[in-house]
């Protein structure tokens, strides 16, 4: 039995969040991978933007941050409707929730997406979850 502590800092746009995690496991690498899922998880919740009065856009495969921020860019240029467009959270699986501001319905921006074009990627809206989340893919 192996233990192993991790101390992760994460600095974005909207100020800076750490913490401090121990993983088990039977050998050094497994314990070390635990204490840094947890640690990345509770930095990404203590960096989230509270999203009441906006949509959630959630990317289900994790992307570079340069091709996060075209795709910010891109849906706050393109989309009608969308106001203001800005990371809201980072998942410790690298998916990355974006968070709408406007008077849209996920429905609406579910269906506004498929005329989105990011430069390099594929945009593919996959599902409404919540009345205020809708599921995408960049491939």
């Amino acid at each position: 039995m192996v233990e192993a502590a991790v101390v992760l800092r994460g600095e974005g746009r909207d100020g800076a969040a750490s913490a401090t995690a121990t993983g088990f496991a039977p050998d050094a690498a497994a314990a070390t991978a635990s204490a840094l899922e947890s640690a990345s998880n509770q930095v990404s919740g203590a960096m989230s933007v509270q999203t009441a009065g906006g949509l959630r856009l959630r990317l289900t495969t994790p992307w570079p941050a340069a091709r996060v921020r075209r795709l910010e860019r891109v849906i706050a240029e393109s989309v009608i409707g969308a106001q203001a467009v800005k990371v809201a959270a980072v998942g410790g699986d690298g998916s990355v929730t974006l968070k709408i501001d406007g008077p849209l319905s996920a429905a609406e921006l579910q269906e506004r997406l498929a005329a989105v074009q990011v430069p390099g990627a594929t945009l593919v809206a996959l599902e409404v979850e919540a009345p205020d989340v809708v599921h995408a893919r960049l491939q």
